[in-house]
Protein backbone atom coordinates (compact mmCIF):
# COMPACT_ATOMS: atom_id res chain seq x y z
CA UNK A 1 0.00 0.00 0.00
CA UNK A 2 2.82 2.30 0.65
CA UNK A 3 3.41 2.20 -3.25
CA UNK A 4 0.77 4.64 -3.46
CA UNK A 5 2.54 7.22 -1.81
CA UNK A 6 5.98 6.71 -3.11
CA UNK A 7 6.41 9.71 -5.40
CA UNK A 8 6.19 13.07 -4.82
CA UNK A 9 3.56 13.82 -8.01
CA UNK A 10 0.52 15.85 -7.50
CA UNK A 11 -1.96 12.84 -7.45
CA UNK A 12 -0.27 11.34 -4.89
CA UNK A 13 -1.53 14.15 -2.63
CA UNK A 14 -4.81 13.39 -3.53
CA UNK A 15 -4.48 9.84 -2.29
CA UNK A 16 -3.04 11.20 0.72
CA UNK A 17 -6.78 13.45 1.00
CA UNK A 18 -8.13 9.87 0.09
CA UNK A 19 -6.67 7.88 3.13
CA UNK A 20 -7.02 10.63 5.57
CA UNK A 21 -10.91 10.94 4.85
CA UNK A 22 -12.26 8.30 6.53
CA UNK A 23 -10.46 8.86 9.90
CA UNK A 24 -10.62 12.19 9.83
CA UNK A 25 -14.87 12.04 9.90
CA UNK A 26 -14.84 9.08 12.03
CA UNK A 27 -15.69 11.29 15.10
CA UNK A 28 -19.31 11.93 13.10
CA UNK A 29 -19.67 8.05 13.96
CA UNK A 30 -18.81 8.35 17.80
CA UNK A 31 -21.04 8.84 20.62
CA UNK A 32 -19.58 11.92 22.17
CA UNK A 33 -19.32 14.57 19.08
CA UNK A 34 -16.46 15.98 18.23
CA UNK A 35 -15.96 19.21 19.96
CA UNK A 36 -13.03 21.75 21.11
CA UNK A 37 -10.86 21.99 24.08
CA UNK A 38 -9.09 25.90 23.57
CA UNK A 39 -8.01 28.36 26.17
CA UNK A 40 -10.36 30.47 27.17
CA UNK A 41 -8.24 33.70 26.54
CA UNK A 42 -8.65 32.60 22.92
CA UNK A 43 -11.84 31.05 23.29
CA UNK A 44 -14.11 33.82 21.78
CA UNK A 45 -16.50 32.14 19.81
CA UNK A 46 -18.47 28.85 20.23
CA UNK A 47 -18.34 26.32 17.76
CA UNK A 48 -20.56 23.24 16.79
CA UNK A 49 -19.40 20.05 16.54
CA UNK A 50 -19.06 19.82 12.62
CA UNK A 51 -17.28 23.67 12.66
CA UNK A 52 -15.20 22.57 15.01
CA UNK A 53 -14.87 19.01 13.00
CA UNK A 54 -13.94 20.44 9.67
CA UNK A 55 -11.43 22.76 10.90
CA UNK A 56 -9.48 20.26 12.99
CA UNK A 57 -9.52 17.95 9.73
CA UNK A 58 -7.98 20.81 8.05
CA UNK A 59 -5.21 21.52 10.62
CA UNK A 60 -4.63 17.95 10.28
CA UNK A 61 -4.06 18.23 6.42
CA UNK A 62 -1.83 21.42 6.59
CA UNK A 63 0.54 20.33 8.67
CA UNK A 64 1.24 17.06 7.08
CA UNK A 65 1.41 18.73 3.75
CA UNK A 66 3.24 21.04 5.22
CA UNK A 67 5.92 18.88 6.95
CA UNK A 68 6.33 16.42 3.69
CA UNK A 69 7.38 19.19 2.06
CA UNK A 70 9.80 20.35 4.24
CA UNK A 71 11.25 16.81 4.15
CA UNK A 72 11.42 16.55 0.26
CA UNK A 73 12.55 19.78 -0.48
CA UNK A 74 15.21 19.95 2.39
CA UNK A 75 15.83 15.92 0.77
CA UNK A 76 16.12 14.69 4.57
CA UNK A 77 14.40 11.47 3.70
CA UNK A 78 16.05 8.61 1.40
CA UNK A 79 13.81 9.51 -1.62
CA UNK A 80 10.65 12.43 -2.07
CA UNK A 81 7.46 10.82 -1.36
CA UNK A 82 4.16 11.47 0.79
CA UNK A 83 5.45 9.28 3.26
CA UNK A 84 5.48 11.51 5.81
CA UNK A 85 2.24 13.46 5.42
CA UNK A 86 0.40 10.01 5.52
CA UNK A 87 2.31 8.67 8.53
CA UNK A 88 1.51 12.16 10.30
CA UNK A 89 -1.92 12.11 9.83
CA UNK A 90 -2.48 8.06 10.84
CA UNK A 91 -0.52 9.02 14.36
CA UNK A 92 -2.05 12.33 14.68
CA UNK A 93 -5.31 10.93 14.21
CA UNK A 94 -4.32 7.52 16.26
CA UNK A 95 -3.78 9.85 19.48
CA UNK A 96 -6.55 12.32 18.70
CA UNK A 97 -9.36 9.82 17.68
CA UNK A 98 -12.25 11.52 18.86
CA UNK A 99 -11.81 14.99 16.92
CA UNK A 100 -11.18 17.41 19.40
CA UNK A 101 -9.80 20.81 18.03
CA UNK A 102 -7.19 20.91 20.71
CA UNK A 103 -4.30 23.49 21.20
CA UNK A 104 -1.94 21.11 20.46
CA UNK A 105 -3.11 20.91 17.07
CA UNK A 106 -1.91 24.99 16.81
CA UNK A 107 0.81 24.25 18.48
CA UNK A 108 2.26 21.70 16.13
CA UNK A 109 1.58 24.36 13.53
CA UNK A 110 3.85 26.66 14.83
CA UNK A 111 6.58 24.31 16.02
CA UNK A 112 6.16 23.36 11.68
CA UNK A 113 7.13 26.95 11.25
CA UNK A 114 9.92 27.08 13.54
CA UNK A 115 11.93 24.08 12.24
CA UNK A 116 11.35 25.91 8.84
CA UNK A 117 13.47 28.53 9.71
CA UNK A 118 15.85 26.07 11.30
CA UNK A 119 16.30 24.39 7.96
CA UNK A 120 16.47 27.83 6.34
CA UNK A 121 19.02 29.27 8.30
CA UNK A 122 21.53 26.82 7.52
CA UNK A 123 22.33 27.96 4.47
CA UNK A 124 21.57 32.06 5.33
CA UNK A 125 24.48 33.57 6.79
CA UNK A 126 22.34 36.23 7.45
CA UNK A 127 20.41 35.16 10.06
CA UNK A 128 18.93 37.54 12.37
CA UNK A 129 14.93 36.90 10.64
CA UNK A 130 15.42 33.59 10.91
CA UNK A 131 16.59 33.44 14.27
CA UNK A 132 14.02 35.54 15.62
CA UNK A 133 11.64 34.31 13.57
CA UNK A 134 11.69 30.89 15.11
CA UNK A 135 11.95 31.84 18.99
CA UNK A 136 8.64 33.61 18.22
CA UNK A 137 7.48 30.66 17.12
CA UNK A 138 8.11 28.43 19.80
CA UNK A 139 6.98 31.10 22.46
CA UNK A 140 3.75 31.71 21.00
CA UNK A 141 3.32 27.63 20.99
CA UNK A 142 3.88 27.81 24.49
CA UNK A 143 1.20 30.81 25.11
CA UNK A 144 -1.69 28.41 22.95
CA UNK A 145 -0.62 25.66 25.25
CA UNK A 146 1.52 25.52 27.94
CA UNK A 147 2.31 22.19 28.34
CA UNK A 148 5.06 22.71 25.35
CA UNK A 149 6.75 24.67 27.47
CA UNK A 150 10.05 22.78 27.09
CA UNK A 151 9.95 24.15 23.59
CA UNK A 152 11.62 27.49 25.04
CA UNK A 153 14.67 25.56 25.56
CA UNK A 154 14.33 23.38 22.11
CA UNK A 155 14.25 26.79 20.68
CA UNK A 156 17.82 27.37 22.01
CA UNK A 157 19.20 24.25 21.62
CA UNK A 158 18.13 23.10 17.79
CA UNK A 159 19.65 26.74 17.36
CA UNK A 160 23.40 25.60 18.76
CA UNK A 161 23.12 22.20 16.76
CA UNK A 162 22.43 24.49 13.38
CA UNK A 163 24.86 26.74 13.57
CA UNK A 164 26.80 28.71 16.55
CA UNK A 165 25.53 31.98 17.31
CA UNK A 166 27.44 35.07 18.76
CA UNK A 167 26.32 37.24 21.33
CA UNK A 168 24.18 39.20 19.23
CA UNK A 169 22.19 36.24 18.22
CA UNK A 170 21.89 34.95 21.41
CA UNK A 171 19.84 38.02 22.50
CA UNK A 172 17.91 37.98 19.50
CA UNK A 173 16.89 34.61 20.21
CA UNK A 174 15.88 35.90 24.04
CA UNK A 175 13.81 38.69 22.34
CA UNK A 176 11.99 36.16 20.30
CA UNK A 177 11.33 34.32 23.53
CA UNK A 178 9.76 37.23 25.52
CA UNK A 179 8.40 39.01 23.07
CA UNK A 180 4.87 37.20 22.48
CA UNK A 181 4.74 36.73 26.42
CA UNK A 182 4.94 40.77 26.48
CA UNK A 183 2.47 41.28 23.91
CA UNK A 184 -0.12 38.57 25.07
CA UNK A 185 0.64 40.42 28.61
CA UNK A 186 -0.02 43.88 27.82
CA UNK A 187 -3.14 42.77 25.57
CA UNK A 188 -4.52 40.73 28.55
CA UNK A 189 -3.52 43.81 31.29
CA UNK A 190 -5.26 46.59 28.73
CA UNK A 191 -8.80 44.00 28.90
CA UNK A 192 -8.69 43.48 32.58
CA UNK A 193 -7.82 39.60 32.13
CA UNK A 194 -4.25 39.19 33.17
CA UNK A 195 -4.86 37.33 36.40
CA UNK A 196 -6.76 34.62 34.23
CA UNK A 197 -4.76 34.36 31.74
CA UNK A 198 -1.51 34.15 34.29
CA UNK A 199 -3.81 31.23 36.07
CA UNK A 200 -4.45 29.47 32.59
CA UNK A 201 -0.19 30.08 32.30
CA UNK A 202 0.53 27.87 35.78
CA UNK A 203 -2.16 26.54 36.05
CA UNK A 204 -1.17 23.19 35.13
CA UNK A 205 1.90 23.05 37.31
CA UNK A 206 0.33 20.70 39.80
CA UNK A 207 0.08 17.11 40.51
CA UNK A 208 -0.66 15.39 37.59
CA UNK A 209 -4.43 13.57 37.02
CA UNK A 210 -4.86 11.80 33.52
CA UNK A 211 -8.54 11.19 31.67
CA UNK A 212 -7.25 8.74 29.78
CA UNK A 213 -9.02 5.36 29.68
CA UNK A 214 -6.53 2.62 29.64
CA UNK A 215 -9.06 -0.04 28.03
CA UNK A 216 -7.56 -2.33 25.29
CA UNK A 217 -7.43 -0.02 22.23
CA UNK A 218 -5.11 2.02 24.34
CA UNK A 219 -2.72 -0.07 24.97
CA UNK A 220 -3.26 -1.23 21.45
CA UNK A 221 -2.39 2.53 20.53
CA UNK A 222 0.19 2.28 22.61
CA UNK A 223 2.30 -0.37 21.47
CA UNK A 224 2.03 -0.31 17.91
CA UNK A 225 2.97 2.96 17.54
CA UNK A 226 5.57 2.77 20.38
CA UNK A 227 6.90 -0.44 18.38
CA UNK A 228 7.10 1.63 15.31
CA UNK A 229 9.36 4.31 17.24
CA UNK A 230 11.55 1.95 18.81
CA UNK A 231 12.31 0.96 15.62
CA UNK A 232 12.88 3.99 13.90
CA UNK A 233 15.38 4.70 17.44
CA UNK A 234 17.13 1.89 16.83
CA UNK A 235 17.86 2.48 13.33
CA UNK A 236 18.31 6.17 13.62
CA UNK A 237 22.21 5.79 12.53
CA UNK A 238 21.00 4.11 9.32
CA UNK A 239 18.69 6.71 8.94
CA UNK A 240 20.85 9.39 8.69
CA UNK A 241 23.57 6.70 6.69
CA UNK A 242 24.82 8.44 3.42
CA UNK A 243 23.43 11.81 4.20
CA UNK A 244 25.71 15.19 4.31
CA UNK A 245 26.35 17.17 7.05
CA UNK A 246 23.40 19.61 6.22
CA UNK A 247 21.22 16.72 6.37
CA UNK A 248 22.66 15.06 9.22
CA UNK A 249 21.60 18.28 11.64
CA UNK A 250 18.35 18.69 9.86
CA UNK A 251 17.21 14.63 11.43
CA UNK A 252 18.77 15.37 14.54
CA UNK A 253 16.68 18.41 14.73
CA UNK A 254 13.40 16.39 14.42
CA UNK A 255 15.24 13.95 17.42
CA UNK A 256 15.73 16.80 19.64
CA UNK A 257 11.86 17.37 19.04
CA UNK A 258 10.98 14.40 19.82
CA UNK A 259 13.10 14.42 22.78
CA UNK A 260 12.09 17.63 24.41
CA UNK A 261 8.30 16.45 23.32
CA UNK A 262 8.87 13.70 25.81
CA UNK A 263 8.56 15.78 28.91
CA UNK A 264 5.47 17.43 27.82
CA UNK A 265 4.61 16.36 31.78
CA UNK A 266 6.85 18.85 33.22
CA UNK A 267 4.57 22.04 32.14
CA UNK A 268 1.35 19.80 32.55
CA UNK A 269 -0.88 18.47 35.08
CA UNK A 270 -3.40 16.24 33.18
CA UNK A 271 -2.04 13.60 30.80
CA UNK A 272 -4.94 13.04 27.80
CA UNK A 273 -5.18 13.08 24.02
CA UNK A 274 -4.04 16.67 23.82
CA UNK A 275 -0.86 16.24 25.64
CA UNK A 276 0.00 13.02 23.92
CA UNK A 277 -1.00 14.58 20.22
CA UNK A 278 2.44 16.70 20.63
CA UNK A 279 4.55 13.46 20.04
CA UNK A 280 2.33 12.96 17.03
CA UNK A 281 4.82 15.36 15.28
CA UNK A 282 8.53 13.79 15.74
CA UNK A 283 7.07 10.63 15.96
CA UNK A 284 5.28 10.80 12.28
CA UNK A 285 8.80 12.08 10.82
CA UNK A 286 11.12 9.60 12.67
CA UNK A 287 8.56 6.36 11.49
CA UNK A 288 8.66 8.24 8.16
CA UNK A 289 12.16 8.31 7.39
CA UNK A 290 12.64 5.08 8.79
CA UNK A 291 10.54 3.26 6.42
CA UNK A 292 12.45 5.06 3.27
CA UNK A 293 15.12 3.62 4.63
CA UNK A 294 14.14 0.27 4.22
CA UNK A 295 15.57 -1.67 1.63
CA UNK A 296 13.23 -4.50 1.75
CA UNK A 297 9.90 -3.34 0.51
CA UNK A 298 7.87 -5.85 2.57
CA UNK A 299 8.97 -5.03 5.78
CA UNK A 300 8.31 -1.68 5.20
CA UNK A 301 4.81 -2.57 4.84
CA UNK A 302 4.51 -4.29 7.62
CA UNK A 303 5.25 -2.23 9.71
CA UNK A 304 2.97 0.69 7.58
CA UNK A 305 0.18 -1.64 7.78
CA UNK A 306 0.79 -2.08 11.47
CA UNK A 307 0.49 2.10 11.78
CA UNK A 308 -2.87 1.90 9.91
CA UNK A 309 -4.25 -1.32 11.97
CA UNK A 310 -3.90 0.77 14.86
CA UNK A 311 -5.23 4.00 13.49
CA UNK A 312 -8.29 1.90 12.10
CA UNK A 313 -8.80 0.59 15.94
CA UNK A 314 -8.39 3.96 17.48
CA UNK A 315 -10.98 5.40 15.15
CA UNK A 316 -13.50 2.81 14.59
CA UNK A 317 -12.34 0.23 17.37
CA UNK A 318 -15.74 0.67 19.47
CA UNK A 319 -18.00 0.07 16.62
CA UNK A 320 -15.71 -3.12 15.62
CA UNK A 321 -16.28 -4.65 18.72
CA UNK A 322 -19.94 -3.94 18.60
CA UNK A 323 -20.19 -5.27 15.88
CA UNK A 324 -18.71 -8.82 17.05
CA UNK A 325 -20.51 -8.05 20.22
CA UNK A 326 -17.64 -8.08 22.43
Amino acid sequence: MLRFFNNNQIHTAFFVILAALPFLISPLYKAEPASYNLPDFIDFFKLNSHLSLAIFSVLILVQAFWLNYLVNYYRIGKKTSYYSAIIFVLVTVSFNCKGVLSSSLFSSLLIIAAIQQYFKAYDNKNTVKEIFNAAFFCATAVILNPQTIVFLIFAIASWLKVRSFNTKEFFIILLGLLLPFYLIGTYMYLNDTLLKYINYQFGYFALIKTTIIANLIFWVLISGIGLLSLISIINFQRIKAKTNIREQKYIDLMFYLLFFSCFFWIGNSKIDANSLSLLGLPLSVLISLNLQSIKNQRLAELQFFVLLAVAILANYGEQIFKIFGL
